[in-house]
């Protein structure tokens, strides 16, 4: 089931802009699924929890498998955030990213559609498949999450999964500012993210865009 999502917000979010940063590069968990711990300090991550909050948030929701849809149910706000979207992209993910190609086709920046997803008790997104989009600078070709919490935030739940051929390969719990990049459109695997059991898990949602 693939999921689109709304359009965002025209505007900032407002979060001050990500410090520079030397990244490692991409910890391949298996092909195309990659982990960068501190992606985002733990200041920069509790300014963009707190900035979400101020802005607020709307419930998502889906009409379920039977209409096509993963099952959803959780918090997101969206800002069209040219600034952060390159301030972030500028603090290392840049670098850290370099090495990937798309048929031959270096990574020339991020999605400026940037989304905050809150889930709280009991929520959840169901198995989907993230589609790629053409956006102002290219085609988006990777999912970039940056999870801003995890255990050490009281959060237990909420991992994402990755399947494919009907079987769980890969299971990745959120750790307060490591980024999850994964591919998506045509080669992206079948996803979901698991049940929050405790605490509140916070995710940034942004893309790797391609030129063209």
């Amino acid at each position: 089931m693939r999921w689109g999502g709304k359009a965002p917000r025209p505007g900032s979010l407002g979060a001050p802009a990500p410090a520079s940063k030397e990244l490692m590069g991409p910890n391949a968990r298996i092909p195309n699924i990659f982990e960068i711990p501190g992606a985002l300090d733990a200041g920069e991550v509790a300014a963009l929890i707190e900035r979400t909050e101020q802005v607020g948030l709307e419930l998502q929701t889906s009409r379920g498998p039977a209409y096509g849809e993963a099952v959803r149910h959780h918090s997101r706000t969206s800002f069209e955030d040219f600034g952060y979207a390159e301030a972030l992209w500028r603090s290392g993910l840049d670098r850290a990213l370099a090495p990937l190609r798309v048929a031959g086709r270096a990574p020339a920046g991020l999605n400026e559609n940037i989304r905050i997803y809150k889930y709280s008790g009991g929520d959840v997104f169901g198995q989907h498949v993230d589609g790629s989009n053409r956006t102002s600078s290219g085609r988006t070709e990777y999912t970039l999450l940056i999870y801003l919490s995890g255990a050490a935030e009281g959060l237990a739940g909420g991992e994402t999964v990755f399947y494919s051929e009907g079987r769980e390969v890969l299971r990745v719990a959120p750790c307060a500012g490591t980024a999850l990049v994964h591919r998506h459109g045509r080669e992206c695997l079948l996803h979901e993210s698991l049940p929050v059991q405790q605490g509140v898990k916070y995710v940034l949602r942004s893309d790797v865009v391609f030129p063209d």
